[in-house]
Parts: C-alpha cells; structure tokens; sequence
C-alpha cells in the first residue's frame, strides 16, 4: 500500500512529484503547450528530413549537402531546447534564439535568398508570445 505515499515514487528512479508542475505556480497553459508540442514534432521532423536531404537537395541545387547536415545538427539542439522550455528552463528559449539566428546565416550562404532565410524568425517570435503570459514562471 505504499502507492500513496510519495516517497515511494522513488523507488522508480524519479523523484516525487517529478512529472507534476512546480508548488506555488500555475500551469503552462493550453496554447503555449499545444506550441510546444508543434515545434517539438516539426524539429524531430526537420532533424530526420534534413539527414534524409542531402543527397536529394543537392540532385535539386537548392541547398548544399553540408548545409543539411548543418541543419540537422541545429534540429536537435532545437529537441533539447525545446524539452528545457517543458521543463520551465529559460535557457531553452535562448538557445532557440541563437538557433534561429544561425540558421538564418546559414540559409543565406546557402544561397536560399534573406526574405526566404529570415522567416526562420517567425518560430522563436511566436515562442515569445506564447510564453509570455508565464514568462516570470521560467528559471
């Protein structure tokens, strides 16, 4: 009968209450969760699709096959940041930041054109909107 006592969670490996929000906070909220979930799926996406392009981007020219791997590489931080951001990290977010940023430049080099490179932008704009009626909650 020790399923109600708290400490026994641990016996798992987690700590108790590991999975639920912090005392004293309120909740993330419907919107900024559903986001999350959004980029979440599209980066795992982005990471698999960009291991998968190089040899049928560079058949297409449109983008180099290093630049892929680049990419690809920049998807999975984003997975990691995007996790942090659950985990109520404000980190996450600036790591999406300078992600963004540089895939911006990279997209550039690339030869993908600056009006097509800087939409890049628009996710990390709509991840500051969205967490900004919590933005105090994240450490």
């Amino acid at each position: 009968m020790d399923s109600l006592n708290p400490e026994s969670s641990q016996m798992s490996g987690r700590p108790a209450g590991a999975m639920s929000k912090p005392e004293g906070k309120s909740q993330r909220g419907f919107w900024l969760t559903a986001w999350l979930v959004l980029i979440l799926i599209g980066a795992v996406l982005g990471f698999i699709g960009n291991l998968a392009a190089p040899s049928s981007t560079e058949v297409m020219m449109i983008i180099p096959a290093w630049a892929s791997y680049v990419l690809a590489i920049f998807s999975a931080a984003n997975i990691v940041f995007i996790v942090m951001l659950f985990k109520w990290k404000l980190m996450g977010f600036y790591g999406m930041l300078v992600v963004a940023a540089l895939a911006v430049i990279i997209n550039i080099v690339s030869g993908l054109g600056v009006g097509s490179s800087l939409l890049g932008l628009l996710g990390p704009l709509a991840t500051y909107l969205f967490m900004r009626p919590t933005w105090k909650m994240f450490k």
